[in-house]
């Protein structure tokens, strides 16, 4: 059997404290001998899906603890000077904007790269 408070679960909405205990308190208390194959295999991707979303939001509100302000403005570096930072090709960022909390978007087609938010994003790379 699916728990309950994950079943009736709808995508999108924010669970409070107590209702993520209680999904947190079911899953623990999962019958996986009685739960059929279809039923097992639907959670085990559910609780995939979610770790990869918690794991990212974990990651970004790492990267977004705010640092020190000096009061200096930001300062920017190209996407070709970050790729170099990060050991990837200038693609591999382009293709993950969505998902890299140090890009800041100029006008409408220009990319550019926080250099505080990298250095912020690095460390937390290298930590894991």
């Amino acid at each position: 059997m699916i728990p309950e408070s994950v079943a009736r679960r709808r995508p999108g909405t924010q669970p409070t404290e107590g209702q993520v205990a209680t999904i947190v308190a079911d899953l623990g208390a999962l019958d996986v001998d009685a739960a059929s194959l279809p039923a097992l295999s639907a959670v085990s991707m559910a609780c995939a899906a979610a770790q990869a979303r918690i794991a990212v939001r974990l990651a970004a509100a790492a990267t977004e603890q705010a640092a020190p302000t000096t009061g200096q403005p930001e300062a920017f570096i190209s996407v070709k000077e970050a790729a170099v930072r990060l050991a990837v090709g200038p693609q591999w960022i382009y293709r993950r904007q969505a998902h890299l909390p140090f890009l800041r978007r100029i006008g409408a087609r220009g990319l550019r790269v926080s250099a505080r938010a990298l250095d912020r994003y690095l460390a937390t790379r290298r930590s894991l």
